[in-house]
């Protein structure tokens, strides 16, 4: 008995929270609510209100009001709508110009007058219909906006335009020099894996990525509108991060489309890093390699009133020159060993990080019947984020990781059907799939990956493990989204029901090119070394020019100062050259 209660009372409390938080039918979509009232002010029950858009599958939708003379329509997508009131013995009411955007629900209120019901009465003219009913936090950006702003265009950015947003310190940006290999942002202490990216109301990141999107771009061109949510979520939201919903754009019965280029050089290039500041010890401004992007869209009838399409491209590269003392290749790293332990700053050959993104997508908009519209929505991506993580400063370009996006598709289907006029069912499916080649970046066959405790800096290589976690390596994943939601709405009353799935799959497969290790070594071996002062200029304190570096802080150092033996194969003492130098900066040795 006591368990039929408690079952009976959790469902009491999801269903009142259907009601309270499922007002809105999606995420992809707005609501029209408000009141009928006399021009007594009294209630008017069963009047028929009308919403018209040409965003509308059906181009109409109507209600009736309820006893207390509130109404509600649901699940309408983005556009422009006229309202109209009309009820018999008073004259019709009708708003014009509302504008519906992304989770917005818009409260257009009607006073009706006695009269005849051909007779309207039409308001074009007042006060901006602000939203005073949903509890959801958020900012919705329109193409035009994003294309104005002088901000990059992808999530990573976003956050430039909310207050007590943060985006990582490593991925902050400006004019979109960063790319988009680090996407998100953090609100009200949420955590970084707390961010979600959705397209179309359905989630589009990657499963294996902690839940963050890391395996697709965002073409501006081809984006209707932006939803940033930032609190209030509904129950439908799985987290309490920041959301990003990305609306993409539609054909219709015109042509039309758009094309966007965008250029920078270092020559237009400013930096707030002084001379008193670089005598601190703060790095120079890091500086445009290359930065251009070309982009566009297109969209129209491939038959009016049945069948759209909207196609679209992008082709951007982001890479920049690294500022820092370490931010160079090293040009010990194919020295004999053991010199190829020690690092030294090749300035010949700075280090820069380079982003590609290239994408081609296909929107198509089917009206089956009626009532009944289906879209498919296909984007094919071959990007690249070329010296992943580079700027963190831990890392010289050798030991980076390319990470190659291959065969990076994304398929998203939906389907709408709006039963009557107070039922609408909707569904959708979302498949993510990619292929993750990580490569080295410009190790030797005798390379090491060595890691110097003492700067916190790792040069040679970055291959570190031959099994399914190494350093390089393909990575296939293919994450699947399901969702299906049936709202129905009887006067003021707006209830949703529904379910939304989750699958991720993937497999890993470990590749190195250099299998049989370097100088002996297993490969997979990192050294951990501590930092040792080595220069050309000033010989060692007691030993003249040309003398091997000392026994005693080679065995500092872990290295044998004898004859060693690896399996089967002998091996001399290392010896280090007197011409070698280690350029990091380290702690002074005593004696040396």
């Amino acid at each position: 008995m006591r368990k039929s209660q408690t079952v009976g009372h959790f469902l009491v409390v999801c269903l009142l929270a259907a009601t309270s938080a499922w007002g809105q039918a999606g995420t992809n979509s707005g609501v029209i609510a408000g009141e009928v009232d006399d021009s007594s002010g009294a209630k008017v029950p069963n009047a028929k209100v009308e919403v018209t858009s040409p965003a509308l599958i059906e181009q109409a939708r109507e209600t009736v009001t309820g006893d207390d003379g509130l109404y509600r329509i649901v699940n309408l997508p983005p556009g422009i709508y006229a309202v109209t009131a009309t009820q018999m013995g008073f004259s019709a009411s009708k708003h014009e110009g509302i504008e519906i955007t992304t989770g917005f629900t818009a409260t257009v209120n009607f006073s009706l007058t006695p009269g005849s019901v051909t007779q309207t009465v039409t308001v074009t003219s007042e006060a901006p219909v602000l939203d005073t009913q949903d509890s959801v936090v958020q900012k919705i950006v329109s193409n035009a906006v994003l294309e104005a702003l002088p901000i990059g265009k992808s999530a990573t950015d976003y956050p430039a335009l909310l207050p007590g947003a943060i985006a990582p310190a490593a991925s902050q940006d400006v004019g979109g020099l960063r790319g988009e290999q680090s996407q998100g942002f953090r609100i009200h202490g949420s955590a970084p894996i707390d961010y979600t990216e959705l397209r179309d109301g359905m989630y589009y990141g990657a499963m294996t990525g902690g839940g963050s999107n890391q395996l697709s771009s965002n073409n501006p061109t081809a984006t209707q509108e932006v939803q940033l949510e930032t609190g209030g979520y509904t129950a439908e939201d799985w987290n309490n991060g920041g959301h990003v919903n990305i609306i993409p754009k539609n054909g219709g019965n015109a042509f039309h489309g758009s094309f966007q280029a965008d250029f920078g050089h270092k020559a237009l290039q400013s930096g707030n890093v002084t001379p008193a500041l670089q005598a601190l010890g703060v790095p120079a401004s890091s500086s445009i390699r290359s930065l251009y992007e070309v982009a566009g869209g297109v969209g129209g009838p491939i038959k009016k009133d049945k069948l759209w399409f909207f196609a679209d491209a992008r082709h951007w590269i982001s890479s920049s020159y690294q500022a820092g003392a370490n931010f160079f290749y090293d040009a010990n790293e194919a020295a004999p060993f053991p010199n190829n332990l020690y690092y030294a700053a090749d300035p010949s050959r700075p280090a820069y990080d380079i982003n590609t993104y290239t994408e081609v997508g296909l929107r198509l908009t089917w009206q089956a019947t009626k009532r009944n519209q289906f879209t498919e929505h296909f984007i094919q991506e071959r990007n690249c984020n070329c010296f992943y993580t580079i700027s963190s400063g831990l890392l010289a370009p050798e030991a980076a990781t390319h990470h190659y996006y291959l065969h990076d598709s994304h398929d998203q289907v939906t389907w709408t059907f709006p039963v009557n006029n107070k039922l609408v069912l909707w569904a959708g499916f979302t498949a993510v799939m990619s292929d993750i080649d990580t490569k080295g970046s410009g190790e030797t066959p005798t390379s090491f990956a060595i890691t110097d405790s003492s700067a916190n800096f790792t040069y040679g290589a970055n291959g570190t493990a031959l099994n399914p976690g190494g350093t390089y390596g393909l990575t296939t994943q293919i994450d699947f989204n399901e969702n299906f939601t049936a709202s129905y709405t009887t006067g003021p009353h707006a209830f949703k029901f529904g379910f939304s799935e989750l699958q991720a799959r993937g497999s890993r497969f470990a590749t190195f090119s250099n299998l049989a290790g370097a100088n002996g070594f297993p490969y997979g071996v990192q050294l951990q070394m501590q930092c040792q002062a080595i220069t050309l200029a000033s010989p060692m304190a007691g030993l003249p020019p040309g003398a091997p570096y000392p026994a005693s802080l080679l065995n500092a150092a872990g290295l044998p100062t004898t004859d060693y033996k690896i399996g089967n194969k002998v091996l001399k003492a290392p010896t280090v050259a007197p011409t070698t130098v280690n350029s990091l900066s380290c702690p002074v040795v005593p004696g040396v």
